[in-house]
């Protein structure tokens, strides 16, 4: 109980190319089925949503058509500075990659998610297979692929089969699905996965520690700071503490241990061109204006304790699923267990444990709240729950060797041979008329604005969910844009002072695209902040009144829904362009 790790595998225990290639083909199929079912009624089969295309998508998108039908010469030296400037530069460069092999365009870019799949199936078949054997090691495999945080569409489609709770025709109204909403372009999962192949290889072999041990972590760390470089104090705080528990259990040989560690730092020489030409101070500038300036915008509202303890908990189930809960409850339990007859545990379990109830609180304290930081913390507890119950599957295998991977198995082929069946008996086609029609509405604004607009203008918009979807259409062909003008940063509803002073300044504007329905009806269907709600809904009085120069020249309908007591409410508003004269 106290160690199941094998005699031999401090040697050679990396997973051969067989392995490594058979996970990656599940990962190719994994991303594949998502990217399918996502066209047809997830993330895909609307307009690509504001938080995956301005920061990502569009981006990748502008600086291939750049490099395409850019300035010649001068493209190539505009990307590489695009990526040493970026807070997300690995990221970057593999959504460049993806798009670069499969072409420009939305479901292309999604491929990029085979690599925190292929890498999270890796990192779990290395860790369960050097305490509990290869057939163990491939059980996991299975169960993980199927975590929702990585299938996301396939758990989707069960969930709602299963609850009776029809989709949305338009996911990502008021009524967001985070069921399918966790798929976005964000390298939240990309990051925290590479964290982990930095720290479980240092945690599992932490009282044999060599130099290319610590050479792994060190790069696993360069690689999830670039992938992500605003998590950088996150990074920081997990790698010292997993540091002060090296420290701890290699007291005996302690000077030996901190010099051999010192080799965790030869990695961070090919971050030296982003440290200091730009993307360092580019980080530390947008962190500082995320937490101290804008925090109160991406705060919770009306905080309380239990609002903000069980913020991340909600979420558990919907990155995890019920198996989440069901392998923490039956981890805890045989860890228990253990822990009351033998009076002591294998201490890596004691850190795994750790880390995520210190992670925890890090985000649970931290005012700024969103939909994926909390990923770390279950995915760390989903490492201890397998390890937790490692002697239980043992027990178990001693009678029926192949147990494990045949229960994993059949889950693994149930679940996707039950959600194609669902799917193609009970989806009907109206699930999608909306994302249809809304994707070809946005398309259209983005077509217009870039025949109405040149660079060098500016448009204002009056709703938060549809800026980054017109701006991915907007692009020309040499990855130019018109300049928005949308009113953000706000950390408070503004006075009508502020709101006055902020139309007359952006009154030069060519364009204003404005919803005809009142703002707050939008709010029962549209994400609408409800700092902005006043400013947008004064921009629509004020582009309404007769003496001002814009006039309407035309109207996009889309279709939103929302569910009230299990009832369907479905909408058309209409967005309409207004022209200045």
């Amino acid at each position: 109980m106290l160690s199941t790790s094998k005699p031999g595998a401090l040697k050679s225990d990396f997973p051969g190319i067989k392995v490594i290639c058979a996970i990656a083909l599940l990962a190719i199929f994994l991303t594949a089925a998502e990217i399918w079912f996502s066209n047809h009624f997830g993330l895909l089969s609307n307009p690509p949503i504001n938080d995956g295309v301005s920061l990502y998508m569009q981006e990748s998108k502008r600086i291939l058509l750049q490099l395409k039908n850019g300035n010649g010469t001068a493209a190539p030296t505009s990307v590489i500075y695009e990526l040493i400037y970026s807070r997300y530069p690995l990221w970057m460069a593999l959504l460049l990659l993806s798009q670069a092999i499969f072409g420009v365009g939305e479901w292309q870019s999604y491929t990029i998610r085979f690599w925190p799949t292929f890498l999270l199936l890796l990192l779990m078949f290395w860790v369960l297979r050097r305490r509990g054997g290869t057939i163990l090691g491939w059980a996991a495999v299975l169960v993980t692929a199927l975590l929702p945080i990585l299938s996301v569409s396939l758990r989707a489609i069960l969930f709602h089969s299963l609850s009776n709770h029809l989709p949305n025709g338009m996911l990502f109204g008021s009524s967001t699905d985070e069921r399918f909403y966790i798929a976005d372009q964000r390298p939240n999962v990309f990051c925290y996965v590479l964290l982990l192949w930095a720290l479980v290889p240092v945690i599992e072999k932490g009282r044999h520690l060599t130099r290319a041990t610590w050479l792994w972590a060190g790069a696993f760390l360069v690689l999830a700071i670039l992938a992500k470089a605003t998590y950088t104090p996150m990074i920081l705080m997990m790698v010292g503490l997993t540091y002060l528990y090296l420290l701890l259990i290699n007291r005996k040989k302690i000077r030996s241990t901190v010099l051999t560690s010192f080799w965790v730092l030869f990695p961070f020489v090919l971050m030296s061109p982003w440290l200091f030409l730009g993307g360092l101070s580019n980080t530390i500038s947008y962190i500082y204006v995320s937490i101290f300036v804008e925090g109160p915008k991406w705060s919770n509202l009306n905080r309380t304790f239990a609002s903000e303890f069980s913020h991340y908990w909600i979420l558990f189930s919907v990155h995890m699923g019920i198996e989440g809960w069901l392998f923490l409850g039956g981890g805890l339990l045989s860890f228990g267990i253990a822990w009351f007859k033998l009076r002591r545990v294998d201490d890596r379990l004691l850190v795994y444990l750790g880390l995520a109830s210190i992670y925890f609180l890090f985000v649970a304290t931290s005012a700024v709240k969103d939909q994926f930081s909390g990923t770390l913390y279950y995915l760390l507890l989903w490492i201890f729950s397998w390890l937790a119950l490692v002697p239980v599957f043992l027990w178990v295998s001693q009678r029926y060797k192949m147990m494990p991977l045949i229960v994993a198995g059949s889950y693994f082929i149930a679940i996707v041979v039950g959600v194609s069946y669902m799917y193609s008996s009970y989806w009907l086609p109206e699930y999608q008329e909306a994302g249809i029609q809304n994707r070809a509405s946005v398309a259209q604004v983005g077509a217009d604005l870039q025949q109405m607009l040149t660079p060098e203008d500016c448009y204002m918009v009056s709703d938060d969910t549809n800026y980054g979807s017109m701006r991915y259409y907007m692009l020309s062909k040499q990855g130019l844009i018109p300049y928005a003008k949308f009113f953000d940063g706000i950390i408070s509803i503004p006075s009508d002072t502020a709101i006055n002073d902020y139309i007359k300044k952006m009154a030069q504007c060519k364009v204003v695209l404005a919803f005809d329905e009142p703002v707050s009806i939008l709010q029962s269907y549209l994400y609408i902040h409800p700092f902005h709600a006043p400013v947008y809904q004064a921009v629509q009085n004020w582009v309404r009144q007769p003496n001002n120069p814009y006039r309407p020249i035309k109207a996009y309908p889309l279709i939103y829904d929302r569910y009230s007591g299990g009832v369907r409410d479905r909408r058309t508003l209409t967005l309409r362009l207004y022209r200045r004269t």
